[in-house]
């Protein structure tokens, strides 16, 4: 591993080709840290496609999530350049690098902003806080704090379908309790407490399938950008070689730096895949 103190040089326009595509696995929600798209990467000549939409993959690995993803899109593996990703769709963008590098006998440069693994620990505070939003959702009140499942690594591994479905029935009796409860809504809409269940449902099997990761190996390298306030990961399972960059920017501005974008740009084009000829 090797990290840097500096940033890299400013990117040459001529380099990298007009026609390279960027796959982007960010998954924005309703957060309030920048998201990727904020890096304007498509006004360098890239094509920059977001891969996640809802309704996103339901498969519960890292690799058929990402095999999902990579279905039916509108690109050529061999003209992709690079994979981006943030956060805990990181492992996921692990295996999209893999899958791109094998079809293509190509390494895939991936660039992961503040990555991390996706925990069990994690999964189980982002379900818990689903919980306490479907209650916010069903009652003007308080919340009455009942603490759900937690499940194990084990389970998430093993049992991924029955977790999922307990987290929906978990997530229907938090919103059902606060109806009961004595700040319940009149307005209640049924049908738009099940489309809300599906959003977290959603976003929870994202989860899921990062922390149900293999962590492939790909003969691309890693630049890992990570804020100020976040660690890094210093042995990246999988990777055979990993550069750092540290940034003065928050989590929450991360992806809206300067120098962020610069420095993206000038690794994409060092480690591209297919110069301009």
């Amino acid at each position: 591993m090797s990290g840097t103190d500096e940033l890299p040089d400013p990117p040459q326009r001529a380099v990298h080709r007009q026609d390279g595509t960027l796959l982007v696995i960010d998954y924005t929600g309703r957060r309030v840290e920048a998201p990727v798209s904020a890096l304007k990467l498509d006004d360098e000549g890239y094509r920059v496609e977001y891969l996640l939409d809802l309704p996103n993959p339901t498969e519960l690995t890292a690799a058929g999530y990402a095999k999902a993803l990579r279905q039916g899109r509108g690109f050529a593996d061999e003209d992709v350049q690079g994979v981006l990703a943030y956060c805990m769709a990181a492992p996921i963008a692990q295996e999209l690098a893999a899958a791109v590098s094998a079809a293509t006998d190509q390494p895939v440069p991936l660039v992961v902003f503040d990555g991390a693994p996706a925990t069990a620990e994690a999964v189980n505070s982002e379900y818990q806080l689903a919980r306490a939003k479907m209650w916010a959702f069903a009652a003007d009140a308080p919340y009455d704090h009942h603490p759900g499942e937690v499940f194990s690594e084990d389970e998430l591994r093993s049992s991924s379908s029955a977790v999922v479905e307990r987290m929906r029935a978990g997530l229907r009796e938090s919103a059902e309790r606060a109806a009961r409860s004595d700040g319940a809504r009149s307005d209640i809409d049924e049908d738009e407490a099940e489309y809300l269940i599906e959003v977290f449902i959603d976003w929870l099997v994202h989860l899921v399938a990062a922390h149900n990761a293999a962590w492939s190996q790909w003969p691309g390298p890693l630049f890992q950008i990570v804020s100020r306030d976040t660690d890094a990961v210093d042995d990246w399972p999988g990777a055979t070689g990993v550069q750092v960059l540290r940034m003065s920017s928050s989590r929450r501005d991360l992806l809206r730096d300067p120098q962020v974008r610069a420095a993206v740009l000038s690794f994409l084009s060092s480690a591209t895949r297919k110069a301009v000829v």
